[in-house]
């Protein structure tokens, strides 16, 4: 009979969580501190691929005991830069203009919810306006890659390790990745109300296009 019961409870629990917004499956990601950054040689380097929100997106889930809140920006740009073969990505930077963001629904946000995120409480926008993705590696893993980069986010700069999908074409090069990290260490520290308290990790998803 005990052991019904704490199968039961333990079923009922994890319904809980599903019925709540469930768990991540995004990749978890390697953080460290803040690595140099080598950008390529002219030698070394081919084409230089420009990219923005027009044909790319960076989204984002944040959860918490009762459930979850997507989101997405809405102004971001970058580029990639191709070795000499222009066969492979050498090196990708993204700045995001963090002020411009959606939440729940894209085209009919939330907007209290926008504005509680643009706030001290999360990315304090008006003191940190931008936050960058800079990599310092890019490594052939099996049928995928693993991506190193510098992130700043509200004025902390962590290194951050994640699996990627890339691929270049000829008329284009994407770079694919589902990950999550620990928004701790970057200052993002506001727990939400007792009962219901919002999860440490923050999951990531980056759709990037570059034409060329």
């Amino acid at each position: 009979m005990f052991k019904y019961v704490m199968l039961s409870a333990v079923v009922a629990a994890t319904l809980f969580v599903v019925a709540c917004g469930g768990s991540s499956n995004a990749a978890n990601t390697t953080l460290g501190n803040a690595q140099s950054v080598q950008k390529p040689q002219e030698g070394a380097k081919g084409a230089e691929l420009k990219f923005n929100q027009d044909g790319s997106s960076i989204g984002f889930t944040g959860r918490k005991v009762t459930g979850k809140h997507d989101g997405g920006f809405d102004k971001f740009s970058g580029s990639l830069t191709l070795d000499k073969d222009n066969k492979e990505v050498l090196y990708a930077v993204v700045e995001i203009e963090m002020g411009n963001l959606w939440t729940d629904e894209k085209g009919k946000s939330n907007a209290k919810l926008d504005g509680h995120l643009k706030s001290d409480d999360f990315f304090a926008v008006e003191k940190h306006p931008r936050s960058k993705f800079e990599t310092t590696k890019i490594e052939k893993k099996g049928d995928g890659y693993e991506v190193t980069g510098n992130l700043t986010l509200r004025g902390v700069t962590k290194s951050l390790t994640f699996p990627a999908k890339i691929s270049v074409g000829e008329k284009e090069v994407s770079i694919k990745a589902d990950f999550k990290f620990d928004r701790q260490p970057f200052g993002v520290s506001f727990k939400g109300m007792q009962d219901n308290l919002i999860e440490d990790q923050v999951e990531v998803r980056l759709d990037i296009s570059a034409k060329r």
